[in-house]
């Protein structure tokens, strides 16, 4: 066996083979890794004892890294021990051994629970002083091997093998293994072996063609975006979306789109391209996500346009532009369709006609480059190896459970020059070696990771949200901060993103990682975004089902996640205020062909931002130009229900790391109630859908072009709800730490049945005096009056009110010392779901209008 290692990996702070990698002992050539076992069932027998696996480990690699896995699984068998865990989400699950007795399985989930964004790490201290946990004597017992097991995301074909697990054990049972098999007696008073579900500490991945690859969804990411090799995977993407994706990625029916307006011609092998009028024709052509930089990129302006058709010479592309020339002759895709390249940069009529159609430039092209890594278009979109080699990279499966990680842990597949053989490049000690399935050979890689359980009874779905949190992978990407960029990923059906760890391929049905790894693909699926916006108001703002609401004011589990939240409207233009414009009267015209496309299939009507069929809840926007973090109390779930229980001492409210500033525009730009009137970051803060109480009249808004969807010179909106005085609170009074306020400015209002306390947010600097308008019966926008119209206001922030001291005793939020009786209670609908504010429905309305 060879294992041959690249020239660059003498670039590294190696800790690489601290001995002779290339023996391989009898005992790990014999593991059959398409028939592990899972963690539940008998394991494969490994060593004959655990001492015979460290002295085999001085010679053989993977004995190696099993004996520094089974070092992990004792490290938390002991923690447990001592009332220490490894992470702070841990689920349960009830079961039976072969016999009939009862278990109750532990499984370590990590800091991130599945799908969860919040982060809970387990005790740092131990919760006794007692002892550590008694290990039993290393000739005495033996490790057993088995395999961590996942389905695929849609359920289809073989399971996946993940990761290669251990236990120490004397027999093959997991009842008998270190640290399980304890007789526990439950609160329902029946006794149960208490198991432990540890994941596997080594990650297995294999090569795209292997025949395990079907069953391996790990893979080894390559060090040149540019080689034969990374072209390969790009082509087998593609290849696979046109064949198993039909009209939902449309890739066939791409090929004969019809054309932009200008495109380039890249030819084949020409030592020039060439700018080029389509008067409607059809075809296939690439479309290119970048960022232009600082000055002098190159364009096409009204004294260039001629010679672009004439010919743009290769050596005067910039390398961004150069490389997508090289990935569209390589793919076989004869135009190429570049912003800059493509519109007339220096004529205002071409520029807003063509910007009015970048959603059908970019929602009709075969596939666009993302040259994610690059801040210009110097910068390429293949990112160097010298760049790569130095970057502090985590596998995004690692990144997405929270939980400790070996950085730099997985090899690269070396894909640089044209040196025979296979190399890799390897910061941490790996190993491969042939397993044969069927009768035929597949190349498994194996390294440090760990993963948690999954078995073959009852696997998880392997993508990442349906274990650790749910993220996207790009969001922090150079490309990404760029306004433009998110209305071009959006509306792409496909795209490939050159990032700086690897390539990352994504369409409506997929969402891949080079390395194998698989992300939820509704984070910028337009079909989606488009769905949201048929959520009906049941199912928008606070979640109504599921939850019980302990606090006053607070809704548990805050925004239903399905709908316009996750992946819709609202994420996305929460996304869009954390980015970057180098114009920023171009903050509606970024997004103009997206509203377009979203428009032009919903029938709904757009004012600068705000959709008219979710007005209500588009207009209860913040400013969000801090971290805020509250703490104080638990969150208590099962399958059915969340609760949210307070502390004694009540909550803490803590400021973060500051994300920007707040800017006005020096010219008009949107009307108040619209987030596009300011330049800084803002979330949506959800309604309680149950007790709205502002309708909306009607609305206006008046183009400042011929875009209906670019620049805006003017608008209004009426509506007709119940409209309050806000009071600045006296200074010197205190409220109770035990209710969610104290990052707003506290406020007052001064009902007919007493003073109802809250917190203002103000867009700018508090004013007074103001008005709140009730969106729901807890919820308002702040108003200030323009004095110039009767009734007419502009918007200056939002707010949140609690109930009056007389309306709670008149409807107390009932206590509970046990989590059963509040259980009960909730479940039988005793407790509100979604908290009560100060407004009722026999608070009087008026007609109102914000410009």
């Amino acid at each position: 066996m060879t294992h041959f290692l690249s020239p660059t990996l003498a670039s590294f702070p190696s800790d690489l083979l601290s001995h002779n990698i290339e023996h391989i002992c009898q005992y790990c050539k014999a593991i059959r890794f398409a028939d592990l076992p899972g963690e539940d069932e008998p394991g494969f027998p490994h060593q004959p004892s655990l001492k015979a696996l460290k002295g085999s480990a001085n010679q053989c690699a993977l004995c190696a890294l099993i004996l520094g896995a089974a070092y992990e699984v004792r490290k938390s068998v002991d923690l447990r021990h001592k009332g220490i865990g490894r992470g702070g989400w841990v689920g349960y699950q009830p079961g039976e051994l072969s016999d009939g007795t009862q278990t109750m399985g532990h499984f370590q989930l990590g800091d991130f629970g599945p799908g969860s964004d919040t982060c809970v790490e387990g005790p740092a201290q131990p919760a006794t002083d007692m002892p550590g946990y008694l290990f039993a004597d290393d000739a005495f017992i033996r490790p057993w091997l088995f395999g961590n097991w996942w389905k695929s995301r849609n359920s289809s074909g073989p399971l996946q093998l993940i990761g290669l697990g251990v236990r120490l054990a004397t027999t093959p049972n997991m009842e008998d293994a270190e640290g399980n098999g304890n007789e526990i007696y439950y609160p329902n008073g029946n006794p149960r072996i208490d198991l432990y579900y540890h994941g596997t500490f080594l990650r297995i991945r294999t090569e795209d063609d292997a025949p395990m690859a079907a069953a391996v969804p790990g893979r080894l990411r390559a060090t040149d975006s540019a080689s034969e090799f990374s072209f390969c995977r790009l082509m087998k993407w593609i290849e696979t979306c046109n064949r198993e994706h039909g009209g939902v990625c449309a890739g066939w029916a791409l090929l004969s789109a019809t054309l932009p307006t200008r495109v380039l011609d890249v030819g084949v092998d020409s030592k020039d391209i060439k700018l080029v009028e389509t008067s409607g024709q059809n075809g296939a052509y690439i479309a290119l996500s970048h960022r232009w930089g600082g000055s002098g990129a190159i364009m096409t302006t009204c004294s260039t346009i001629g010679t672009r058709k004439s010919g743009i010479p290769l050596s005067s592309l910039p390398p961004t532009f150069l490389d997508a020339v090289l990935i569209a002759r390589r793919i076989k895709i004869r135009y190429l369709w570049i912003d800059s390249l493509c519109i007339i940069q220096d004529d205002p009529s071409d520029w807003e006609r063509e910007a009015s159609k970048m959603a059908n430039i970019y929602a009709n092209s075969y596939l666009t480059i993302a040259a994610a890594a690059s801040s210009d278009t110097y910068g390429g979109c293949f990112p160097t190896w010298n760049r790569r080699s130095k970057i502090f990279h985590t596998s995004p499966d690692s990144g997405s459970l929270g939980m400790p990680f070996l950085a730099n842990a997985a090899p690269w597949l070396d894909t640089q020059g044209d040196l025979p053989g296979p190399r890799w490049v390897a910061e941490k000690r790996f190993v491969f070696l042939d397993s044969s399935h069927d009768g035929q050979q597949s190349r498994i890689y194996i390294h440090a990771e760990w993963m948690p359980s999954s078995t073959r009874a009852k696997p998880t779905p392997y993508f990442i949200g349906g274990f650790g949190r749910r993220f996207d992978p790009l969001e922090h990407v150079t490309l990404n901060s760029r306004g433009w960029t998110l209305q071009e990923r959006l509306l792409s059906p496909r795209i490939v993103h050159y990032a700086e760890d690897q390539m990352y391929w994504e369409c409506e049905k997929e969402f891949l990682g080079e390395d194998g790894s698989v992300f939820d693909p509704t984070f910028f699926s337009l079909n989606v975004a488009i769905n949201g916006q048929y959520v009906p108001p049941s199912e928008r703002g606070i979640r109504q089902h599921g939850t019980a609401s302990f606090v006053e004011g607070l809704p548990v589990r805050v925004e239903a996640p399905e709908g316009r939240w996750r992946g819709g409207w609202l994420a996305h233009i929460e996304s869009y205020s954390m980015r970057n414009l180098t114009v920023g009267e171009d903050k509606l015209p970024a997004l103009s062909g997206l509203a377009n496309f979203i428009a032009s299939r919903t029938g709904d009507e757009y004012y600068g931002g705000i959709w008219r069929d979710h007005i209500i809840e588009e207009l209860h926007w913040r400013v969000y130009a801090r971290e805020e973090v509250r703490q104080g109390g638990s969150q208590i779930m099962n399958d059915e229900l969340t609760m949210f229980f307070p502390s004694d001492g009540g909550f803490k409210n803590e400021y973060g790391q500051k994300f920007c500033d707040v800017v006005v525009p020096s010219t008009y730009r949107a009307p108040s109630w619209s987030w596009a009137s300011l330049d800084t970051r803002i979330k949506f803060v959800p309604l309680d859908f149950s007790r709205i109480k502002t309708e909306f009249i009607s609305g206006h808004i008046r183009p400042a072009g011929s875009d209906g969807f670019g620049k805006v010179a003017g608008g209004l909106i009426k509506l007709l709800g119940p409209l309050v005085e806000i009071h600045k609170a006296d200074p010197s009074r205190e409220y109770d730490r035990s209710e969610p306020l104290g990052f707003g400015e506290l406020t007052e209002l001064h009902l007919d049945h007493g003073v109802s306390l809250g917190e203002a947010y103000f867009d700018v600097q508090p004013h007074f005096p103001c008005f709140a308008l009730f969106l729901d019966s807890s919820h308002s926008l702040i108003l200030r009056p323009t004095r110039t119209t009767e009734h007419e206001y502009v918007r200056i922030g939002i707010a949140n009110f609690l109930r009056t001291q007389k309306q709670r005793l008149e409807n107390p939020i009932p206590t509970f010392k046990r989590e059963n009786e509040a259980y009960r209670a909730a479940a039988e609908g005793d407790v509100p779901k979604v908290p009560l504010g100060p407004i009722t429905d026999g608070d009087a309305r008026v007609f109102v209008t914000i410009v």
